[in-house]
């Protein structure tokens, strides 16, 4: 995978759980501008809310343990008579 591709699959990946929390944002406060405000729908979007800031949060802790995960060593071997350098 380029890193190009590597990137914009980060990118969705971060993107996706935010999209979710501002949609859901904004269905809470529409429930919540009414005259009548419907809590029961409000709460449910808060808590998809927080249910999408812990992924959104999971993904970015993903990604700064694959970055300080430490590079394998490579060495010269001898394989079947055949020496390969990596």
């Amino acid at each position: 995978m380029t890193m190009r591709e590597q990137i914009a699959s980060i990118a969705h990946e971060v993107k996706q759980p935010l999209a979710a929390i501002v949609a859901n944002a904004d269905a809470c406060l529409n429930w919540l501008g009414t005259d009548q405000p419907d809590l029961a729908r409000a709460r449910k979007a808060a808590k998809r809310i927080v249910r999408e800031g812990y992924r959104a949060s999971a993904v970015l802790s993903s990604i700064r343990a694959l970055l300080e995960s430490p590079v394998p060593a490579m060495s010269a071997h001898r394989i079947a008579g055949v020496e390969m350098d990596f």
